[in-house]
């Protein structure tokens, strides 16, 4: 899909662009690499399909939140072009917080549906009965317990390839500050935000292209990772490693190893790590 950053389309999804038109080119070329997977195009685009069409059967209307409370794992990028797929709007946060960051979140987005796993859906059960707004929680990577199971749910779904007629100006996702002056505060993107950024950014000046396999030590729920470690790799055709683990310098030296990746995203702090890792040799 060609596009003129300066002169885009009235009309534009983020899923069509960043991922169906890329998955309609050449499905079979690895997009994610996880724990010993390798999920084609073709796979990531079934599995957006799937999950649009399961978050619309619950009820998501459009412009209404997708709160989504999951480590880097495929089901991060299923449910977050799903929801956009769909008409929705993504708002996501790192897993792991305390009782009352999950309720603020909940509350603060009034999200019907959200997206987490095992060990956060326990906390959100701890606080629903505080978030009046929620209606499903599904559970990605297992023990859904009493909850939805959202990898069993994408898969006794029949995908109908529904992309909602998005307007570029129409809201897709919250990205949130640092919360030095308290909670964050979501700060609010468009459609056309993230393609103009990878036009203009991303794929001419960092210079994303095919060939490339990317690592990152940010999450994806950060705006850094996500640009860098999922939209820009997924526009220019390349790949991206995800893993769910914390961060360490001896699990990029392991990712290193294994996928000789040719774009890492880091932080200053993190670089300091590895430098000074025994491992580095």
């Amino acid at each position: 899909m060609r596009l003129d950053p300066f002169n885009l389309p009235e009309r534009l999804n983020l899923a069509q662009v960043f991922l169906h038109a890329q998955a309609q080119a050449h499905p079979q070329r690895p997009a994610l690499y996880f724990e010993g997977q390798v999920i084609t195009y073709g796979q990531l685009a079934d599995a957006t399909h799937r999950a649009s069409a399961v978050f619309r059967g619950l009820g998501l209307e459009w412009e209404q939140r997708v709160l989504l409370m999951l480590p880097d794992v495929p089901q991060f990028a299923s449910a977050w072009l799903g929801t956009v797929e769909a008409g929705g709007v993504v708002s996501a946060v790192n897993p792991g917080l305390k009782p009352d960051e999950v309720r603020y979140y909940l509350n603060y987005t009034r999200a019907k549906l959200v997206v987490t796993d095992s060990e956060t859906a326990a906390i959100i059960e701890s606080v629903r009965a505080q978030c009046p707004h929620l209606d499903h929680v599904l559970v990605a990577g297992g023990n859904a317990g009493a909850h939805l199971d959202y990898d069993a749910e994408l898969s006794r779904t029949t995908p109908d390839g529904v992309i909602a007629d998005t307007h570029s100006e129409d809201l897709s996702t919250w990205l949130y500050t640092s919360g030095s002056t308290g909670f964050p505060k979501g700060a609010v993107h468009k459609h056309r935000d993230f393609i103009f950024n990878a036009l203009t950014y991303g794929l001419p000046v960092v210079g994303y292209a095919a060939n490339d396999v990317c690592l990152s030590v940010p999450r994806l729920a950060f705006g850094y990772a996500l640009g860098s470690n999922l939209l820009f790799p997924l526009l220019a055709g390349g790949a991206t490693v995800l893993f769910k683990e914390k961060p360490t310098p001896e699990k990029f030296f392991e990712l290193l190893k294994t996928h000789r990746p040719t774009m890492l995203t880091a932080v200053p702090t993190a670089l300091n790590g590895i430098l000074n890792a025994p491992g580095l040799k």
